[in-house]
């Protein structure tokens, strides 16, 4: 009987351990987003149309313009005028900011990349779910 509950045990150790891992990089990754060091006018209303979303249990999605200048993606993105990408925190890593410009890493459909969205490069932020 005790091998069993012992066993038992160790499953949802694993189990919450590493949901709780993935809470805490979650966290840190939204911290991360939300707290530039220096913050204009544009960033800060990016900042709270990002945290409404977040906050209604939807996915963040922007609608990028890959003509403006600044904007580094891959190569194959710059072939339509606009991109459209997932904001939400299980899809971006390591964002930071500099100045007005924001850097993430992303896994897009050519693969895994760093990007870089000048904040006059985001037309619109909005909820994925309430498209429909």
């Amino acid at each position: 009987m005790y091998p069993t509950v012992f066993f038992v045990s160790l499953i949802l150790i694993a189990f919450f351990g590493s949901q709780l891992v993935l809470m805490l990089k979650r966290k840190a990754t939204y911290n991360a987003l939300m707290a530039p060091e220096v913050a204009g006018p544009e960033v800060m209303s990016f900042l709270h149309a990002y945290q409404r979303v977040v906050e209604s249990n939807c996915t963040p999605y922007v609608e990028v313009n890959t003509s403006v200048s600044g904007v580094v993606l891959p190569e194959a993105s710059y072939q339509r005028r606009a991109l459209y990408i997932n904001l939400s925190v299980d899809n971006i890593h390591k964002p930071q900011w500099q100045g007005s410009q924001l850097t993430f890493k992303t896994r897009l459909s050519q693969g895994a990349f760093t990007v870089t969205l000048p904040m006059q490069s985001i037309v619109k932020i909005y909820p994925l779910e309430k498209l429909s």
